[in-house]
């Protein structure tokens, strides 16, 4: 008799399976997308920025901020020649006109992703948090995760199919598209655009009314297939939003230029280790949340935002912030630089937060260990490090530039 074993893997889920993608529009590409680059689009290997249009050094002002991530620019244009002159001739509004054109472009470009990342040039996403949600989940099921809503109703009175709420997907505090929804509606994408160019028409409600159209409101229902993933994706940004604590975040969105960079130090570690390769510890299990303090040898209660602010409790003093990333230190000795034993983060006002590395602790949970007077004024914390990982994309030199043309169908 014979015996045969069948071994089923499940593979995990890498950033190859993943399509990374931006929303922008020209006025932004000098900043916003600039403040990206230099922050988490490095965690990725590739990303694509679509926007109507590069001023001339702003495609080279974001390569200047990135040599770990491969980007690609979408010279895009729009479909709103129809607004020059009228009242909805802010640049909102031609925005809007090619949201379904540029998630067309990038699902025909990239047919065989196992999920599509879309955010705004205001989005702060958390690449290595979506990797491990997006592994638990099946890019075979019709699914949209994002921050849910239904539509406005000066549009959906005048819709059709009528039903009481058309649910959407905000783009803006990140949306992740599965691959059997995007190959579903890919094919209806262009010929919606022309369909719904209403003026006042957010592009992502063009999306939600294109598959009840087309693919039936049984298939989009708010909860089974529109997935509702506040509050890890936030519609605002942490000065709104960590009031009452964020508990392992995936977005934030509305990022003014310098928050970018605070909430990047407030959740990574870099370093370069003992073979000069780029690595990072990403602290997204932990980072902004919210824990009560006895701080210095006064012991003042404080509310500590994790990695990103703190100030004294009860009382209305504005917030401390941190002013560096949690700084690794090692093993007298360590040549490899790959496991440090500790973190070191300032604040203002000369405050010092250590946390040491220790097993046996939840990824989100710190224990108070020592007040590190005479030393300094701070406190000393028990945590559970994250293990650190090499950057997806080790390189020394400036990426080249990759610049795909605008279609001459598009104005």
């Amino acid at each position: 008799m014979m015996i045969f074993l069948f071994v089923f893997f499940s593979r995990q889920l890498t950033y190859d399976d993943m399509g990374f993608a931006v929303w922008s529009g020209r006025e932004y590409t000098t900043r916003r997308v600039v403040s990206q680059a230099a922050t988490w689009y490095q965690l990725v290997p590739e990303i694509h920025v679509y926007s109507d249009a590069f001023f001339d050094n702003s495609i080279e002002l974001v390569l200047n901020e990135s040599n770990k991530t491969n980007i690609i620019f979408h010279e895009f244009g729009h479909k709103g020649k129809h607004l020059i002159g009228s009242e909805w001739e802010h640049r909102w509004y031609y925005a809007q006109t090619r949201h379904l054109l540029t998630m067309a472009d990038f699902y025909e470009r990239f047919p065989n992703k196992k999920w599509y990342i879309w955010g705004d040039d205001d989005t702060y996403l958390y690449p290595e948090s979506i990797l491990n949600f997006l592994s638990s989940q099946n890019s075979s099921d019709f699914l949209v995760f994002g921050v849910s809503y239904c539509s406005w109703d000066s549009i959906a009175e005048i819709i059709e199919p009528k039903r009481n709420c058309h649910p959407f997907a905000q783009g803006g505090a990140g949306v992740f598209f599965s691959h059997n929804f995007m190959s579903s509606i890919a094919p209806f994408l262009r010929n919606c655009s022309e369909m719904f160019n209403d003026p006042n028409f957010a592009g992502s409600m063009r999306l939600a009314i294109c598959v009840e159209r087309f693919i039936g409101v049984d298939k989009w229902d708010m909860g089974t297939t529109v997935i509702n993933l506040s509050p890890r994706l936030h519609s605002s940004n942490p000065l709104q939003e960590t009031e009452k604590g964020v508990k392992f975040p995936l977005s934030f969105h509305r990022m003014r230029h310098t928050l970018l960079y605070k909430i990047w130090n407030a959740t990574e570690s870099i370093w370069i280790d003992g073979n000069e390769k780029d690595r990072h510890v990403s602290w997204d299990n932990i980072t902004m949340s919210t824990f009560y303090i006895n701080l210095g040898n006064d012991k003042k209660k404080m509310v500590l935002h994790w990695g990103f602010r703190m100030r004294i409790e009860h009382s209305e003093k504005t917030f401390i912030y941190a002013i560096t990333r949690p700084e690794p230190v090692f093993e007298p000795g360590d040549k490899e630089k790959i496991k440090p034993i500790m973190y070191n983060q300032e604040f203002e006002g000369g405050v010092t937060l250590r946390y040491i590395c220790s097993d046996g602790f939840d990824n989100d949970e710190m224990s108070f260990d020592s007040y590190l007077w005479p030393e300094k004024e701070g406190t000393a914390f028990l945590i559970n490090c994250p293990k650190s990982k090499l950057f997806p994309v080790q390189s020394k030199i400036k990426q080249e530039l990759k610049l795909i043309p605008k279609d001459p169908s598009m104005c």
